[in-house]
């Protein structure tokens, strides 16, 4: 097999860059709520600083249809999935039934 036929596919760009797409997706929508308040001359070099920070350090947007897709657990308001809360509880739960321990010094 020649070396061009073991390409992947990512490598022949035959995919979508999906970070590039996800982090545009995240961008667009963090640039309409700050270009209010951004000089005109500087929209692009803020632009283009964000998505050089979320290219180096990966954002996404995972929405509640899309948990529900992947098949995970829902959140709650604030954030919390059932199993998280679960977990907190009981360590919760653990920590307040510990004996607690405590000494009483000696008299001078």
């Amino acid at each position: 097999m020649s070396e061009a036929m073991k390409k992947t596919a990512a490598e022949m760009r035959l995919l979508p860059d999906l970070r590039r797409m996800r982090v545009g997706a995240v961008l667009h929508r963090v640039m309409r709520v700050i270009d209010p308040f951004i000089e005109h001359d500087d929209r692009h070099r803020v632009f283009d600083r964000l998505f050089e920070l979320f290219m180096q350090e990966g954002v996404e947007v995972l929405t509640d249809a899309t948990r529900a897709e992947l098949g995970l657990a829902a959140r709650d308001g604030e954030g919390w999935t059932e199993p998280k809360l679960r977990i907190y509880d009981a360590i919760r739960l653990q920590k307040m039934l510990e004996t607690i321990k405590f000494t009483i010094p000696p008299k001078p």
